[in-house]
């Protein structure tokens, strides 16, 4: 009888701790303070200050991305997400995010469609994709992201 009890806990506890980490999605309201950390040939690192709204009742973290990322309409290449991002609970918070794009193409031969770019004096940002966030260790879900902003050209930190 006692093995029949045990088995019923740790299904209950189990239950639990996935009932209790159903999440609603997670809304990005402003993305600012665009830096560039680093450009090599095929490869971009840079950092955005993200404000995000979490409605849910648990905090998460943010594990992994698989983002395009557009620059004023260009497609530039993949996104992956450098580092983990913790979200906390019921709060709209600004977070963080380090994120590394492989271009499709060195980065010079992107130098002659984003000099309209320049000229306008803002830099429109697209990120469109997935991240995956993960809450109770064990429990994970994919967020949609599509989220466009132009950023001024001056604002841009180096």
């Amino acid at each position: 009888m006692s093995a029949l009890l045990k088995n019923f806990t740790g299904l209950l506890f189990l239950a639990l701790l996935f009932s209790s980490c159903s999440f609603e999605d997670v809304e990005v309201e402003d993305i600012t303070d665009f830096k560039i950390l680093s450009v090599e040939n095929k490869m971009l690192e840079y950092e955005m200050k993200v404000k995000v709204k979490n409605p849910n009742r648990q905090s998460f973290t943010l594990t992994a991305a698989d983002i395009d990322l557009y620059l004023s309409g260009v497609e530039m290449g993949k996104t992956r997400l450098m580092e983990n991002v913790k979200v906390k609970s019921n709060r709209t918070k600004v977070v963080t995010v380090r994120l590394q794009t492989e271009l499709n193409k060195p980065l010079k031969d992107f130098a002659g469609s984003l000099l309209g770019t320049m000229l306008t004096g803002r830099l429109n940002l697209e990120l469109k994709g997935q991240v995956r966030g993960r809450c109770c260790l064990v429990v994970s879900k994919k967020f949609d992201v599509d989220h466009k902003e132009a950023v001024p050209i001056k604002d841009l930190l180096f």
